[in-house]
């Protein structure tokens, strides 16, 4: 099959809308764009820095109105970190935070499974933070204690930090389909 130029998420690196993907762009790839999803405008851009690493810089804005002045802003710093490339039989996986460092109002970490099968590309996941708000089910990793087991703050003056990261009472399952139609460039 012919290789695939993959979506971006709203936030920059490559996903659905709002659900992060595990795929990864060619190794130097770098992106820079605007997004907005009401009450969010994000501008950003990303690096593929190597073949199993993405970072990006990101700064979401709270606003409704793009004429008017923002109420609030969220900077972040998000990576991606591919753990398996997809085989005939395994899908990709990849492990990303959102706001790694940056503010807590937009910080999530995930764990992302994406496969091919024809022209479908099909991603799941398991949130934490925000990717976790839909609150499925308990978060797995508080059996391990420590680290895992403590509370979260969702929102707060202080930034999101490595203390946070796969960390609260609840997490939440994600999906999303990507269609690569016969028009070349052209996927929904």
């Amino acid at each position: 099959a012919a290789a695939q130029t993959y979506s971006t998420s709203l936030y920059g690196p490559l996903g659905l809308n709002t659900v992060p993907s595990a795929r990864m762009d060619q190794s130097g790839t770098a992106r820079i764009g605007v997004s907005t999803l009401d009450p969010y405008l994000n501008s950003w851009l990303s690096f593929q820095i190597a073949d199993p690493l993405s970072i990006t810089v990101r700064q979401s804005a709270e606003i409704s109105n793009l004429n008017d002045d923002a109420d609030r802003l969220y900077p972040g710093v998000d990576f991606k970190l591919r753990l398996l490339e997809e085989t005939t039989v395994t899908p990709e996986l990849s492990i990303g935070v959102q706001s790694a460092i940056g503010h807590k109002r937009s910080a999530g970490e995930y764990l992302a499974l994406s496969k091919r099968y024809h022209d479908f590309d099909f991603t799941a996941g398991l949130g934490w933070g925000r990717y976790g708000s839909a609150g499925h089910f308990k978060n797995p990793l508080k059996a391990l204690g420590g680290h895992f087991a403590k509370d979260r703050a969702r929102d707060g003056e202080k930034p999101n930090k490595p203390d946070d990261w796969f960390t609260g009472e609840d997490v939440a399952l994600f999906a999303g389909i990507e269609y690569f139609t016969p028009v070349k460039g052209l996927s929904v």
